[in-house]
């Protein structure tokens, strides 16, 4: 039996059912990721959880499954998969975005970029969100990388595929000037996000609205501010603010 404190997400307040025998091992080392995660060791987090999903993939192979939400109903474990997925996700993204340091940046950043491209093997088709947090996930990473190069052919990718991706748009323009560790870009993330203003069904156009008055009031751009608050109140009949 493991040593350390089960950390779960599935039980509050009732008694947990057992974990399936054959993953209990599974299920151990998932919870010891999340005791390296909290002492902060992120080179032991990141070995431990990547093994984890190597084997969430080998035995969803095994098992003929088609989606992780069809192997949280055979694994029961102390997390859902889906959430432990979104966990591991938010720890090499904030990792990455929190380091300076080029090895930290590709080390984290290909861990991001293979773990992203896997899963969405595993997505219900439905899950439009998930499927859509992937493809940030994927071109982001490329960005803060430094292959930049790279990171605009998915973000073009993905938008000639579905223009009216609202949070593609605000993703790709965060790059350079919310994100990015080095010289802020305004002028170029400006010009992304008034790209998709453009488009007659965007999606979240209000979220991209509002990261556009963002961008404006960090930049210090007030006459631009001044003049998309006035637009904004002649198409809404309110003030933005």
């Amino acid at each position: 039996m493991a040593l350390y404190k089960i950390y779960s997400s599935r039980y509050l307040g009732v008694a947990p059912e057992e974990v399936n025998t054959k993953y209990l091992k599974l299920d151990a080392e998932m919870q010891l990721g999340y005791k390296y995660l909290i002492e902060d060791d992120k080179s032991q987090t990141l070995t431990t959880w990547t093994e984890v999903w190597n084997d969430i993939v080998d035995a969803m192979k095994r098992e003929g499954l088609k989606t992780l939400k069809a192997f949280d109903q055979i694994f029961n474990g102390h997390q859902y998969v889906t959430n432990w997925v979104n966990d591991l996700d938010d720890f090499l993204m904030e990792t990455m975005s929190n380091s300076r340091s080029k090895e930290i940046l590709e080390r984290f950043g290909r861990a991001r970029i293979f773990i992203n491209e896997e899963l969405q093997n595993y997505l219900e088709p439905k899950s439009i969100l998930a499927i859509e947090n992937t493809r940030r996930a994927i071109a982001e990473s490329y960005f803060q990388m430094g292959n930049i190069e790279k990171s605009e052919e998915i973000y073009k990718d993905y938008l000639n595929e579905d223009p009216c991706w609202g949070w593609g748009w605000i993703s790709w323009s965060d790059q350079y000037w919310l994100k990015f560790h080095g010289e802020l870009d305004f002028d170029r993330g400006e010009e992304i996000l008034l790209k998709a203003l453009k488009i007659e069904n965007l999606k979240d156009r209000e979220d991209v609205e509002e990261r556009l008055f963002i961008l404006y009031s960090n930049s210090k751009q007030e006459d631009k501010l001044k003049a998309l608050e006035e637009k904004y109140e002649i198409e809404n009949g309110k003030k933005y603010w």
